[in-house]
C-alpha cells in the first residue's frame, strides 16, 4: 500500500528523530495497528509554531499549534486532522477494513483515555519534564520552553515537578487497576487490542524513550508480586510490535 498519510511528529533537537511525545505516539501506534503506511514529517518546538498553522489554517494566537496532525491525500484532496483522538475517529471511519480501534464501543476507550490523562500522565510528565527541557534544543529554545510551561503551570518548573518519590508512587498507584485488568484479559478492554491499549502504550513509550532506567524499574517491575511484573511486561511486549 502506498503511503497517502503524512504524520507531523515532534522531535527533540538533542535527541533527533526519537519518538517521545505521548500525543503523537498515539497516532503513530494507531496507524501501525491498522497497518496504514505513513510518512513522518519531523518538527521541533520552534517549527511547530510555524508549520502547523499553515496546515490547520487556524490563528496561532487563538488556538495553540500542536501535534499530532495528519494530512491524508487518499481522496485526491488533502484532509488535515489534528489531535490524536480526532485522528483515531477519522481513521476508523475512513479505513473500515483495517483492524478496529474502538470495536464498536468508543465510550469505554474514551473513558480509559481520560483515566490515563488525569491519573497517570501528570506524574509521568513530571518525571521526564527536565529531560524534555534539556533536550528540546539550543539555549534560546530551552528558555522559551521553560517560560512557556511556567506560564501554563502558573509556577516554576521546580515547584511543578514536586517530589520524585511522590511522582513514582503516583505512577505505581495508577498502574494497579491496569494490572488487575491484565489478570483477566490480554488487553485493556478484553481479548482485542484497541485504542485503550494505544493510549497506555504511548505513555509507556514516552517514559521508555526519555528515561529507560526509570521505565524498567517503575513501569515494568516492583509491583506487589513478581507475577504482576510479568503481566505488565507481557502486555508491553504485545504492544511493542505496534511501536
Amino acid at each position: 500500500m502506498v503511503a497517502t498519510i503524512q504524520l507531523y511528529d515532534l522531535e527533540l533537537l538533542g535527541l533527533p528523530k526519537t519518538v517521545f511525545s505521548c500525543n503523537t505516539l498515539k497516532t503513530r501506534i494507531a496507524l501501525n495497528l491498522k497497518g496504514l503506511p505513513f510518512e513522518t514529517k519531523w518538527l521541533d518546538f520552534a517549527t511547530v509554531k510555524e508549520v502547523i498553522p499553515t496546515l490547520t489554517k487556524q490563528n496561532p494566537e487563538l488556538k495553540r499549534p500542536t501535534v499530532p496532525v495528519i494530512v491524508d491525500s487518499i481522496s485526491g484532496q488533502d484532509k488535515v486532522i489534528q489531535d490524536s483522538y480526532d485522528i483515531a475517529v477519522y481513521l476508523e471511519k475512513q479505513y473500515p477494513n483495517t483492524p478496529s480501534l474502538f470495536h464498536n464501543n468508543p465510550g469505554v476507550h474514551r473513558f480509559f483515555q481520560q483515566y490515563c490523562e488525569s491519573v497517570l500522565l501528570l506524574p509521568l510528565f513530571k518525571l521526564v519534564m527536565f529531560i524534555i527541557h534539556k533536550q528540546c534544543g539550543p539555549d534560546v529554545l530551552q528558555d522559551w520552553w521553560r517560560e512557556d510551561r511556567e506560564r501554563m503551570f502558573g509556577c516554576s518548573l521546580d515547584v511543578f515537578a514536586g517530589n520524585r518519590d511522590d511522582n513514582i508512587l503516583a505512577v505505581k498507584n495508577a498502574l494497579l487497576p491496569i494490572i488487575k485488568v491484565l489478570k483477566e484479559f490480554p488487553f485493556m478492554t478484553g481479548e482485542q487490542v484497541g485504542w485503550a491499549d494505544v493510549v497506555l502504550a504511548a505513555d509507556f513509550k514516552m517514559m521508555a524513550a526519555l528515561d529507560p532506567v526509570t521505565f524498567e524499574s517503575v513501569f515494568l517491575s516492583g509491583f506487589e508480586t513478581p507475577a504482576d511484573d510479568v503481566l505488565i511486561q507481557n502486555w508491553w511486549k504485545r504492544m511493542s510490535v505496534y511501536i
